[in-house]
């Protein structure tokens, strides 16, 4: 628990920009339908902080997505029945019929591609799902928001970020600075960079899950070991 907190407190220390996650509060305030693409199992948990956040706030639509086959530590839907996700929201498996770590919508069921056009906001979550959703045409990606850390020099530098910072990407943000005359210095995007939002502490639990996940798995092994001695 200690080290979870300590955690959490770095993580506060690079806060989001407040324009981008008040554009972000903004499309969750007027969406009424959204799709939440899980990404790990341990980070389900704080999906359902976030989510419960959500729906406390604002009357939507929210329908939770979860990988069909275990891949990597992807949540499945077995970790959303036992996170509670399923008492909660509406939460349905991708469709896929492999171990793919991202979600790609040609291969995705019929039902999850419905809901994704449906959907006024995508919530995606993870390095994975943005590497796979960020290549859809720009008139899906706009509707999209991507909560993920920069895990890797790559990500570092399209982001214009530290390594290991939480990341808000939200497509509308991007597609309105894209057609602005007036280019951003320095970075491929501007409004896509992060600082700030203290006030907004139990939303970052979401953001921040990526750092959790890895703290409550390795938890959970030291005590299942425990107890098979």
């Amino acid at each position: 628990a200690a080290d979870i907190r300590k955690i959490i407190e770095a993580q506060l220390a690079h806060p989001l920009q407040k324009n981008v996650f008040e554009m972000f509060e903004k499309n969750i305030r007027d969406s009424d339908c959204i799709l939440y693409v899980g990404d790990n199992a341990g980070e389900i948990v704080l999906d359902r902080l976030f989510i419960e956040t959500i729906k406390e706030q604002h009357d939507t639509d929210i329908t939770f997505v979860v990988r069909s086959m275990p891949t990597l530590n992807d949540a499945t839907l077995k970790d959303a029945e036992q996170a509670g996700m399923i008492n909660l929201i509406h939460v349905v498996e991708n469709g896929i019929d492999g171990p793919v770590p991202g979600t790609l919508l040609d291969r995705c069921s019929r039902d999850v591609n419905e809901i994704f056009q449906k959907a006024d906001l995508i919530i995606s979550k993870g390095g994975g799902n943005f590497d796979t959703l960020d290549e859809l045409p720009e008139k899906h990606k706009s509707k999209i928001s991507y909560l993920l850390l920069s895990k890797c020099q790559p990500y570092a530098t399209f982001f214009g970020l530290g390594l290991q910072r939480p990341i808000l990407h939200n497509g509308k943000t991007l597609l309105t600075a894209k057609n602005n005359t007036t280019k951003p210095k320095n970075t491929m995007n501007t409004a896509t960079k992060f600082a700030g939002f203290e006030r907004h502490n139990c939303q970052l639990l979401g953001v921040i899950g990526g750092h959790l996940l890895r703290a409550i798995h390795r938890s959970c092994e030291l005590s299942a070991m425990g107890n098979n001695k």
